[in-house]
This record gives structure tokens, sequence and C-alpha cells, in this order.
């Protein structure tokens, strides 16, 4: 079944700093946000990242559009909450990154450059490092780490 290009849905959860749970047509759907990652839940600002992004979203109507299904049956969207763009809102606020592997939006940049000037959120601990790189790596510190999830499942 194709993806609609824009649709409402009420955000009923709150995975993580990057995945909601919304209800559409009576079907409760996982969406992740589309081109961020954010810290898992039992990492370092994982807590915040997922209140921060409740806060924005959770029990409003929410405008999705979805980029893709990813193979665990969800979809990855660009997500709209009270008129705000949910990822943006997380990254400027230094609860998530951009996911450089994929994002093309210069916005999310920006947001980001800004948060790490501004020491915001992620961007205050100096040993952060993606799950996806080596913690190993001469510029990362292993023992003391703020590790983000690799994003959403691009299958």
């Amino acid at each position: 079944m194709p993806l609609p290009t824009l649709f409402l849905a009420t955000v009923i959860g709150v995975t993580d700093g990057a995945t909601l749970t919304v209800l559409h047509n009576r079907q409760a759907l996982s969406v992740h946000l589309a081109e961020i990652d954010a810290p898992a839940p039992e990492r370092a600002f994982g807590a915040k990242s997922r209140q921060q992004l409740g806060k924005l979203c959770r029990g409003v109507k929410a405008e999705i559009r979805p980029q893709f299904a990813n193979r665990g049956g969800g979809i990855v969207a660009d997500v709209v909450c009270a008129g705000k763009d949910a990822g943006a809102e997380q990254v400027r606020s230094g609860l998530a990154m951009v996911d450089e592997q994929h994002s093309t939006k210069r916005m999310l940049y920006e947001a980001q450059a800004d948060a790490r000037r501004q020491r915001r959120g992620l961007w205050s601990d100096p040993g952060i490092v993606r799950s996806w790189e080596n913690p190993a790596k001469p510029n990362n510190k292993p023992a003391r780490t703020t590790q983000l999830s690799a994003g959403a499942d691009r299958g």
C-alpha cells in the first residue's frame, strides 16, 4: 500500500527523542522523525530528548509527511506538531543530531551549528559519539560518551 504524501494523526506516545506513536484511521503507527538521530532512552540526554519531544507533540494532531517505510513496519517522516517542525526543534534544542549520512536539509545543519555553538544539550558533552562511529577512534572518549542511535532503519 503506497504511503500518502501528507496525513494528520494524533500523537499518542513518544518512544524516544526521534520516534512517535500516532493514531491514524484507528491504527497505531510508529513514526521516526526524518533526517535526525536522538540518544537512546538509556543514554545520556535520552530521557530529556524524549521528554522534550513529548512536550511538543504528545496529544496533538500532527502533520505527517512520509518519506519512506522502514523494515520494522513504521514510517520515516517529516512531522509538524503545533506548527513546528519536530525534528528541527529537537536538533535546535541540542537533544538530537542531524543524520549526516542521509540528511539534505540545510536548516537542520544550521540548527545543529547553533546548538553546538551554544553548547546546548548533547553539545555540552565533549565526548559525544554516534553509535555507528568507532568509540576507539583517537578523537572519541570511550569511557564517557553520549551515544546516539543509528537513526531510522533505512531498509
